[in-house]
């Protein structure tokens, strides 16, 4: 984190990483963002993608809206993703 490069925690289920990466965005003043992985996970879960437009205003003839996904945000906010 020093460099600014992806960290690669390793160890025993309960050695603590999950809770290090929940203190540290506190520790930093810095925003954490989390994506639960599963087995139907793809990449709109990490990028976001088009949903229905659900506010219309006049002129306006669109009917998908891009939405970005936690790595987008995190990455535009300077927060920690896990």
């Amino acid at each position: 984190m020093k460099f600014n490069e992806p960290v690669l925690l390793v160890g025993e289920t309960g050695c603590g990483k999950t809770t290090v990466v929940h203190i540290l965005p506190e520790l930093l003043k810095r925003r954490l963002f989390t994506v639960n992985c599963h087995m139907h996970s793809d990449g709109s879960d990490f990028l976001g993608g088009l949903t229905p437009v659900r506010t219309r205003y006049e002129d306006d003839d669109r009917l998908f809206e891009w939405v970005n996904g936690p790595l987008v945000e995190a990455m535009q906010q300077g927060g920690i993703f896990l």
